[in-house]
């Protein structure tokens, strides 16, 4: 269902909008932040919510972090699609949903927002990068192979490759700068590969492992890849059983970075301080990682 506002929300200091676009003889509607300063030049972020989510639901998911940060960063606008009938068109083939059965161009969708964007603000130098959690993160997976000049970098949570016989996806083969991030004990994408199941279900066919995942975009880098640096968060609650580790890798030969956040004993979520309402079925929950914190600093690296 499309959530409708009348007004716009103040989330953090920095106020989102809602707008829309016709794709395909459809209205396709998002939100967004304004930069808190205008030059002519912006980072687009997209923000793409998981399966039977909305666009509403997804910023408050993120506890309104990525919004602070945008506004603490004055030249970023934070973008908030709504997928069609909540989900997105990625490529798993075995997926069942209207945006898959219906073939819906969810790329041109998300390029005629940074079309329209540009316009309104008078844009002449823009980067754009893309977040996807679950749903989302197999549609920044979509992007990543089909048009990945159109994008600096990508961070995708609780989401691994299809396997090949479940991908319906060409790809470049192109090198991109992504961040890997997974839960070991995630209960809807596993961990070590094999069938997604999400809360309706259906299924989604089967995936790589996190490892596997990783190694196909290491693969892609032009030269060896070596280790680049290493996070040991800091246990701030011993309470929650889980501890995260992030290593970032890249090669001598490109510009382009490799990175995976692994959560240990973490379930299906997007961490952050600000959101908790996270049900049983997604598994343990984190609480010493801010996600929008870690996936913007390594968007700030790139």
């Amino acid at each position: 269902m499309l959530l409708a506002i009348a007004m716009p929300i103040v989330i953090n200091a920095q106020t989102s909008h809602v707008d829309s676009i016709e794709v395909d003889n459809k209205i396709r509607f998002y939100k967004y932040t304004e930069p808190k300063e205008n030059h002519g030049k912006a980072r687009i972020i997209f923000v793409l919510h998981g399966s039977g989510m909305s666009m509403n639901f997804m910023e408050e998911v993120v506890g309104g972090q990525f919004n602070k940060l945008a506004y603490q960063q004055e030249n970023t606008i934070m973008v908030y699609p709504e997928g069609f009938k909540g989900n997105w068109n990625d490529c798993r083939a075995g997926a069942t949903y209207p945006a898959k059965k219906q073939k819906i161009d969810d790329i041109k969708f998300l390029l005629g927002i940074m079309d329209k964007l540009e316009e309104k603000y008078h844009l002449d130098e823009t980067e754009m990068f893309a977040v996807g959690y679950s749903n989302g993160g197999h549609m920044c997976f979509k992007l990543a192979k089909q048009i990945p000049a159109e994008f600096k970098g990508f961070a995708i949570v609780g989401a691994n490759l299809p396997i090949s016989v479940n991908d319906d996806c060409a790809s470049s083969n192109k090198a991109v700068s992504i961040l890997l991030i997974n839960g070991t004990a995630d209960p809807i994408n596993p961990y070590e590969g094999g069938e997604v199941w999400s809360g309706d279900g259906q299924t989604r066919g089967k995936v790589m492992s996190a490892h596997e995942t990783r190694d196909y975009w290491l693969g892609l880098l032009a030269g060896e890849p070596s280790l680049e640096s290493e996070i040991n968060y800091e246990d701030i609650y011993p309470e929650d059983n889980s501890r995260a580790f992030q290593r970032t890798y890249s090669t001598s030969e490109s510009t382009k970075k490799v990175s995976t956040l692994e959560i240990i004993n973490g379930g299906h979520h997007f961490a952050n301080p600000d959101f908790e309402k996270w049900p049983d079925y997604l598994g343990n929950v984190n609480k010493d990682v801010n996600l929008p914190e870690s996936i913007m600093a390594f968007f700030d690296e790139l």
